[in-house]
């Protein structure tokens, strides 16, 4: 009896083996022996009440009766014992890939998953060469993987599965290849013919997108274990585009960007900068590394207004001022010397009088006449209108009769 196992099926389980069933009708009571072979401990005719199959792997056993005598029995057909409770291993090695389709360098990353570690992850930020979790431009060719799967017993069967674009849930967009793939967009395979206990698979990966992967590898058992392979590819560069405004101003141009990347995002962009004066180039960058670049220009253009004032020869002063004459005694007969008047002091204060009565000292206001003017400038005149110009100074010209005030307007 095989104690509930049913023969030469797959159990994760020991198997209790035991005979029963035998006489022996001359000699009495009968004893029993069994012989194993293949996975399990290997006994000829051993003497047992039971036995217990323990070994992964398959085993056989057949028992036999034997009477008081010694006289032993046929024995029975073999049981076939499959036991196998160790889970299949998997083991990826990431490399550069090459032009041609091979690898090159030390590998990037080496990952296994097995019975002890159980199910895991493969990230792309734990791939050496990653930029934030992602590849960029100086893996031309993208990455090549290198795939052993093995089993302690057999190898059933492997499940690859590959998404275009990113993990769904839902297992939309994902595409299952039993028994390795022999073909997906971006990737080039290599699948040896047959396997057994192990098996490699190399995979080159060369499509741009953030790419999520399944390796489930079952054994005959129904052991089950998988890899996710998760790899961001970005290669392409950040666009960036530059809106100018705040034009035609003295203080410079506002130059404003906006950047976008659909791929791994944009990490750095310019934003928006003022008082620009000069053309510029920027660069914005993305997650994965890479760097674009978009330019804008900003122009010059001089200006000038100018005004005008005329000189006047006689600004301050007058060309007949008069010239008091020089002081006289003074008469009080005032006919003695003439119809004059007389500058009466008195004290600090003096005033003019005639007629008689005229004391202390006499003069004439305007015995004659003297040019006193001196030059200066008039007001200036109103501004002009700016007009263009190649080049323009500030400040005044033509020894002072004109003025120019100069700007530059940028655009």
């Amino acid at each position: 009896s095989l104690g509930g196992y049913t023969n030469n099926t797959w159990s994760g389980v020991k198997v209790f083996t035991y005979p029963s069933g035998s006489s022996d009708s001359i000699s009495g009571g009968v004893y029993y022996q069994y012989t194993t072979t293949g996975a399990t401990t290997n006994d000829t005719n051993k003497t047992a009440a039971y036995r217990n199959v323990e070994a992964q792997g398959v085993s056989y056993i057949t028992w036999r009766a034997v009477d008081e005598a010694g006289n032993p029995s046929s024995h029975n057909t073999a049981s076939t014992i499959k036991l196998d409770w160790t889970k299949p291993s998997i083991t990826v090695k990431v490399f550069k890939r090459t032009s041609s389709g091979g690898k090159t360098g030390n590998a990037l990353a080496t990952k296994t998953v097995n019975n002890s570690s159980g199910s895991g992850t493969l990230n792309s930020s734990d791939i050496t060469g990653n930029h934030n979790g992602w590849f960029n431009k100086d893996y031309p060719n993208g990455l090549y993987y290198e795939v052993s799967i093995s089993d302690n017993i057999v190898l059933a069967s492997e499940t690859w599965q590959w998404n275009t674009s990113g993990l769904k849930a839902d297992n939309s967009d994902r595409h299952t290849f039993t028994g390795g793939p022999s073909s997906t967009p971006g990737f080039n395979v290599t699948t040896p013919s047959s396997f057994t206990t192990s098996k490699s698979l190399n995979h080159s990966l060369e499509a741009t997108g953030y790419r999520y992967g399944r390796i489930t590898v079952t054994d005959a058992k129904g052991n089950s274990i998988y890899m996710n392979i998760e790899t961001k590819m970005d290669r392409g560069n950040p666009s960036c585009d530059i809106d100018k405004s705040h034009t035609w101003t003295t203080d410079g141009v506002t130059l404003t960007t906006t950047c976008a990347d659909s791929m791994s995002g944009v990490a750095s962009c310019e934003g928006q900068h003022t008082g620009v004066t000069s053309s510029k180039t920027y660069y914005p960058t993305d997650n994965a590394g890479n760097t674009g670049s978009c330019s804008k220009s900003v122009s010059s253009q001089r200006q000038e207004k100018h005004r005008s004032r005329s000189w006047n020869s006689c600004k301050t002063g007058s060309p007949n001022a008069c010239v008091p004459g020089t002081w006289d005694d003074c008469y009080e007969d005032i006919s003695v010397r003439g119809d004059r008047k007389c500058k009466m002091i008195e004290g600090n204060s003096a005033y003019y009088i005639s007629g008689k009565g005229c004391c202390h000292s006499v003069q004439d206001p305007c015995a004659s006449t003297t040019n006193t003017c001196e030059g200066g400038w008039n007001s200036w005149g109103d501004w002009s209108g700016w007009n263009d110009t190649s080049s323009c100074s500030d400040g005044q010209y033509d020894g002072g009769a004109k003025e120019r005030d100069c700007r530059t307007l940028y655009y």
